[in-house]
């Protein structure tokens, strides 16, 4: 019918942290994929954890580069197993891009330009658009949804994010980032809504983030929902105790 718009179904997930990932909460996301067949699905961003670089890595540092491999490894088959149609990277991901532009050491900043040479060859064989983590070219908008990894971590960060990247009060902004299911509005005329959609990593056994107040708020989860040109609804997927109970169906009336 002319004028209608068709409604499309989409999946965001994220923060699966490379070997730090959650698998039995990942099995969920993917037994729920197979159900929900989504149009479009988004990582929102940190396939790896590359906690090996956090501080910079060292020539003698022969641990972190075997844990290096083993987290990168793990972002490949996640990626492989979840085949998202858009990558968004993250914070932890532009670490091997940091490295490859600033190391002083050319050895270390070759590999890490072949560690990048494999995100995108790895991407390219699931037919996953990779975007980059920029404040600015860091967004990838369907309609009036807008998905990013995010880029501030407060207790207001889906308010501002919002805020910042909704554009106009129909829309809405979702985010990984903080760990956190979650959802805020933006504090201005015409607002937009936010919606964080939690972590699918085990973020317990993190051990840079042991000593943070903020982690007991983290929690695993995901976003879905469905939407047209100018629609859309958005659903938080958490756990009740064990088990996942989602809505899989969409009715229109």
């Amino acid at each position: 019918m002319v004028g209608v718009s068709v409604m499309k179904r989409w999946l965001a997930f994220g923060d699966t942290h490379g070997d730090m990932v959650d698998e039995a909460a990942l099995g969920s996301l993917i037994k729920f994929k197979k159900h929900f067949k989504p149009h479009l699905t988004i990582h929102l961003g940190d396939l790896f954890d590359y906690r090996a670089l956090r501080k910079g890595i060292s020539q003698t540092e022969s641990d972190a580069y075997d844990g290096l491999r083993a987290d990168t490894l793990k972002g490949y088959e996640c990626l492989e197993k979840t085949r998202p149609d858009i990558l968004l990277l993250g914070n932890h991901d532009h670490r091997i891009y940091r490295v490859a532009a600033e190391h002083p050491n050319g050895i270390v900043r070759e590999a890490a330009e072949q560690g990048i040479k494999g995100i995108e060859k790895a991407a390219k064989r699931v037919k996953c658009r990779v975007i980059p983590y920029h404040y600015q070219q860091g967004i990838y908008t369907v309609g009036t949804l807008n998905f990013l990894h995010g880029y501030t971590a407060n207790l207001r960060a889906v308010a501002e994010h919002a805020n910042h990247y909704g554009n106009g009060p129909d829309s809405s902004v979702v985010i990984g980032h903080l760990h956190r299911v979650e959802q805020s509005t933006g504090k201005r005329h015409g607002r937009a809504h936010g919606y964080s959609a939690g972590c699918l990593c085990k973020f317990e056994d993190m051990s840079y983030a042991s000593h943070r107040l903020a982690t007991s708020m983290w929690q695993l989860g995901w976003a879905f929902g469905v939407y047209d040109d100018h629609h859309h609804q958005v659903w938080l997927a958490t756990q009740m105790g064990d088990k996942w109970v989602l809505p899989t169906g969409v009715e229109t009336l």
